[in-house]
Formats: C-alpha cells, sequence, structure tokens
C-alpha cells in the first residue's frame, strides 16, 4: 500500500498511535527536526523546531516552537498514546548554516544551538538517538515512516537526477519578452491600488471604492478572508463587513494578496518545490518584510508588505522556460553550488530580477517598487540610503532559512551584514524570529493577516 505523506510544519509536532501507510516529514534548514519511534508499541511522532528556546519574553501558544518546551511536550504527548520511554528511539536532523556565512552568523548558529539543546533533552530523558546528521551548510529532509518505523535523512530540493540526459535550447531574448507579454496580468484594479497602496497618504475610501469596481477581486478577497478567519461561523459578505471585522490595514494586505495569488498561480513547477510555494514564499517574505519595517522602522510597512510579496514575479515569466531545464538548474542550484542569479544568467541568459524590474516597468509600479525587485538579492548594487531592497532580502533570506524545502534556496549571503544596515544586531535578530508569528513558516501564511497580535 502506497503512503501518504504529512508535511510538519515549524513549531509543531504529530503523534500516531499505531502503524499506518502514513509518512511525516519535515522540511530543514535551520529549523531541527526530532523524530522518535517506538518498535514495541508500533508508534511514533516528529517534531519540528525553529529556536532553542524563548528570547523574547512574550508568551506564546506553541511549545514546539522552543527546543527548551517542544521537547518535554512532543515525549509526554507519545507516552500519553502509550509509547515506552525505555523502547522509544531518536532520529535527528537539520540545525544547517544555511548558505555562505559571516562571523557573526557563525556566532549566533541559531540552529547549532538548537541541535545541542535537543540531544541535551533527549539525553535527560534517556532516549537514546539512533542517528543525527546536523549542522553543516545544506538543507535537509527528516522522514518517519510510520508503518515500518524507518528514518531517512536526505537533501532536500534535488527532484530529478541532474545527471540525466536531456536536450535543451536556450529560448531567445525575443521568446522571454513573447512571454512577458503573453503573461495573464495582475488586474488593472488591483494594480491601482496597488500603487495608492504604496503611497503614504492613502486612501483608504479610494481603495475601497476601486475594489467594488471589480467582482472578481472582490469575490477572491472575500473567499480569502473566509477561509482564513472564519472557517464555518458568520460569512464576510461584502467589503464594508471586512472593514469593520479586520480594519483596515488588515483589508488591504488581503485584497493586494489576493489579486497576486492568482497571479502566481501561473508557475508551479521547477521553482515551486510544492504546489503554491512560490506564492506562500511571497506571502511570508510579505509578512516578515512588514514586521521588519515595523521593527526598524527603515521603510512605509505597506510598501515593505506589497515589495516582499512582489519581489520574485520574474519567476513567473522564467518558469514557462526554465521547466526544459530543470536538471541543468537544479545541477547548478545544488550540486555546483550557484547563486540562483549565475544559474537563471547561464542557461537563460536573464535572471528574474531584471525580468521581474521589466514587469513593473510595464505595469508602472512605483519607483521604489521596481528597485527592491531588481535589487533584492543585491541590495547593495542599488541607491545609497534606500533600505527598502535591504529589508525585502532580508525577509527573503529569512524565508529560506526557516520555511526550507517549500521553496530554492534562492537568496544567499549573511542575515547579520544585512540586519546591520537595518540597524539590528544578532541579538535582536533571535528575539525578531522569537515574536514573529508561527504561521509565517506554514503553508498557509496567509492566516497571519487575520490573528490579532
Amino acid at each position: 500500500m502506497e503512503s501518504n505523506i504529512h508535511y510538519v510544519a515549524s513549531g509543531q509536532f504529530m503523534v500516531a498511535a499505531d502503524r499506518q501507510p502514513l509518512i511525516l516529514k519535515a522540511l530543514l534548514g535551520t529549523c531541527v527536526g526530532v523524530s522518535v519511534y517506538d518498535s514495541v508499541a508500533g508508534m511514533g511522532g516528529l517534531l519540528h523546531i525553529l529556536l532553542p528556546e524563548p528570547v523574547s519574553g512574550a508568551s506564546d501558544t506553541h511549545p514546539g516552537k522552543y527546543a527548551s518546551t517542544g521537547v518535554p511536550a512532543f515525549l509526554k504527548a507519545l507516552i500519553e498514546k502509550g509509547a515506552h520511554p525505555d523502547n522509544m528511539r531518536a532520529t535527528v536532523a537539520g540545525g544547517a548554516l544555511v548558505g555562505p556565512v559571516s562571523e557573526q552568523d557563525m556566532a549566533l548558529d541559531i540552529g547549532g544551538r538548537t541541535a545541542e539543546k535537543v540531544h541535551e533533552l533527549l539525553k535527560r530523558y534517556n532516549i537514546p538517538v539512533s542517528a543525527s546528521e546536523t549542522g553543516g551548510f545544506f538543507t535537509c529532509t527528516l522522514e518517519l515512516d510510520l508503518n515500518t518505523g524507518k528514518n531517512r535523512i536526505c537533501p532536500s530540493g534535488l527532484l530529478r537526477d541532474p545527471e540525466e540526459a536531456f536536450h535543451y535550447t536556450a529560448p531567445s531574448a525575443d521568446a522571454i519578452a513573447a512571454s512577458v507579454t503573453g503573461l495573464k496580468p495582475i488586474p488593472q484594479v488591483a494594480l491601482k491600488i496597488l500603487r495608492m497602496v504604496t503611497s503614504e497618504e492613502a486612501d483608504f475610501k479610494a481603495i475601497a471604492a476601486e475594489v467594488r469596481k471589480d467582482q472578481v477581486i472582490t469575490a477572491q478577497t472575500l473567499r480569502m478572508c473566509n477561509a482564513a478567519l472564519y472557517s464555518g461561523r458568520n460569512q464576510v459578505a461584502s467589503i464594508d463587513d471586512a472593514l469593520i471585522l479586520l480594519g483596515q490595514d488588515t483589508l488591504i494586505k488581503s485584497i493586494i494578496s489576493s489579486a497576486l495569488k492568482t497571479f502566481y498561480r501561473q508557475s508551479d513547477s521547477v521553482y515551486s518545490l510544492c504546489k503554491g510555494g512560490l506564492f506562500h514564499h511571497a506571502m511570508g517574505t510579505a509578512i516578515v518584510a512588514d514586521q521588519l519595517a515595523a521593527h526598524t522602522g527603515a521603510a512605509h510597512r505597506a510598501t515593505a508588505y506589497t515589495a516582499g510579496l512582489l519581489h520574485d514575479i520574474g519567476m513567473v515569466v522564467l518558469d514557462q522556460h526554465i521547466t526544459s531545464a530543470c536538471p541543468l538548474f537544479y545541477r547548478g542550484m545544488k550540486k555546483e553550488n550557484h547563486r540562483i542569479l549565475e544559474v537563471e544568467k547561464r542557461i537563460l541568459g536573464v535572471d528574474h530580477c531584471e525580468v521581474g524590474a521589466k514587469l513593473g516597468l510595464k505595469w508602472a509600479f512605483p519607483e521604489n517598487l521596481i528597485h527592491a525587485i531588481r535589487h533584492h538579492h543585491r541590495p547593495e548594487d542599488g541607491k545609497a540610503g534606500d533600505k527598502l531592497a535591504y529589508i525585502v532580502h532580508a525577509a527573503d533570506l529569512i524565508m529560506s532559512r526557516f520555511q526550507s524545502g517549500v521553496f530554492p534556496e534562492s537568496s544567499r549571503g549573511s542575515i547579520a551584514d544585512r540586519l546591520a544596515v537595518l540597524g539590528m544586531g544578532p541579538s535582536d535578530f533571535e528575539n525578531f524570529i522569537d515574536r514573529l508569528p508561527m504561521d509565517v513558516f506554514s503553508m498557509q501564511p496567509e492566516t497571519v493577516l487575520f490573528k490579532k497580535t
């Protein structure tokens, strides 16, 4: 019987009480995964941890977020389901320093400290560790087969054999330009709203009036609000109802996000390692960028959110051409460890930042958004004093570290160096990560918009 796969999100754990055709899986970068199996009882579970212990002092409803609280809670849940400590065996993976890092990144080493805390706690509870692969510089997956009790740790992201023979002809500049022209665009009303939102003097009444003109955007916005917020309770029936219940800022973000979700759905193959991954990454980056702007004061929050949501729009165009070069793309990304812009340039002659900026010009985005899209991988190449590209770059890096496996590692570099430009030190960074809503790293990051903080 073929096994189903259940992905355990960051900060959560899952325990199953009996053998069944189900594989628990965690996608790990900086995070640490712990699987525990009792071969006598025929049951086990998997825990996906972000941080070694709380640092912000804020209360949190997710014990699985931290090693210090997650491991005890996880083991307690296993025992309550029928496992016995004497029969438990653990496997530990993750805790990587992903990508090129600075001395400050090495000193901070969140993943390494989380892995150490996990091992310390497992030793305290007398749980033997059968296998452990932690640290290093590469992302991985941890799997537990609940039917057999077998664990597997393997590099993430390599979807096809990079050495397989294939025939590939690079697209011409005209072919890529034709793809830009032929792409289903973001609706004009959504573009108008987007331009209005990035103005610090945005008039919400004018924005709401524009939304009401477009039945599709109105329906998409209400659908997102109802799915994320109410889940079967009284439904939000109008933009006016949504405004009352959500507030102006949340509703504006919902309007923009719902419009972009449809656009990103045009790409769901090479760049996205799972269905909807490109949008989920963009949405998470937007939320982190918004939080960075609030924390540092380095940019207008609505602008930072919008820039985060738009930063990878060029991938939607290039995905149409890079699919046929998938083995070459992943060989460059994984085996040769090149940066994504280098791989795109070599294969296609252009990178997604350039194409995204061209889309921004075509659709008359504000100059600061085009600049952020163009320079979100290399913000130091942009205008001096412009912090928006640094915010998006830092948000992209954070998503790459803590939402591993959903999206290929696209941004590399030292988080510490980037955050220093925004006035944040290493201790500020760990505190910032601790305060981020857990759902940012899930497969439904949009639910963060509808939760009270």
